[in-house]
């Protein structure tokens, strides 16, 4: 059965005073440097679609001779998109894990509860029974989960992430009154 694939979109913002300190040297360099291939890579790293539609006009003509020089057409949209004189700006990011990352054994939530099960073997009996039993069923309300609509898994695997660390730490507190008891 294959695995259903998490969505995660993030919001995110970008104002002219960060970009521009950011930005400043690379301008820089640009003015009063001679263009060679390591400040033609460092711009290129640096620079977003974002970021150079919150850049004021005379930053983006500084870099409009550098892209204009450059053989990626990418960079020429990128400036005719960025005409507005923008002071901010939000947009979306979305990101797809794959449902096989998200769901394999290395997955936070299972990792936490095979440690959690693991240390269960120095409990007495009775506790282990406990924490075992808890274990079992947080992985078969994670298989079930499986099924459920992508983005709400994002939220209930936090929320299994949070359950497990209260649950580990119950089980702490009472194994460390159990060992006080004993002494």
């Amino acid at each position: 059965m294959d695995q259903p694939d998490i969505v995660k979109t993030t919001t995110k913002t970008l104002t002219r005073d960060e970009v521009m300190e950011e930005m400043q040297p690379i301008l820089h360099r640009l003015k009063n440097d001679k263009w060679t291939a390591e400040l033609s890579a460092d711009v290129a790293a640096a620079l977003t679609p974002q970021k150079l539609k919150v850049m004021p006009p005379r930053a983006k003509a500084s870099l409009a001779e550098w892209i204009y020089e450059q053989e990626d057409q990418k960079y020429l949209q990128w400036l005719k998109n960025a005409s507005d004189d923008l002071l901010s700006m939000t947009w979306n990011e979305t990101q797809r894990i794959t449902g096989a990352k998200i769901w394999s054994k290395r997955h936070p939530a299972n990792l936490a509860l095979d440690k959690l099960a693991k240390a269960s073997g120095e409990f007495d009996p009775e506790q282990r029974e406990i924490v075992q039993a808890g274990v079992r069923e947080i992985k078969e309300c994670l298989q079930c989960e499986k099924e459920r609509e992508a983005q709400q898994l994002e939220q209930f695997t936090a929320t299994v992430l949070k359950a497990i660390e209260k649950t580990e730490a119950t089980i702490i507190g009472r194994l460390d009154a159990y060992h006080e008891e004993i002494r």
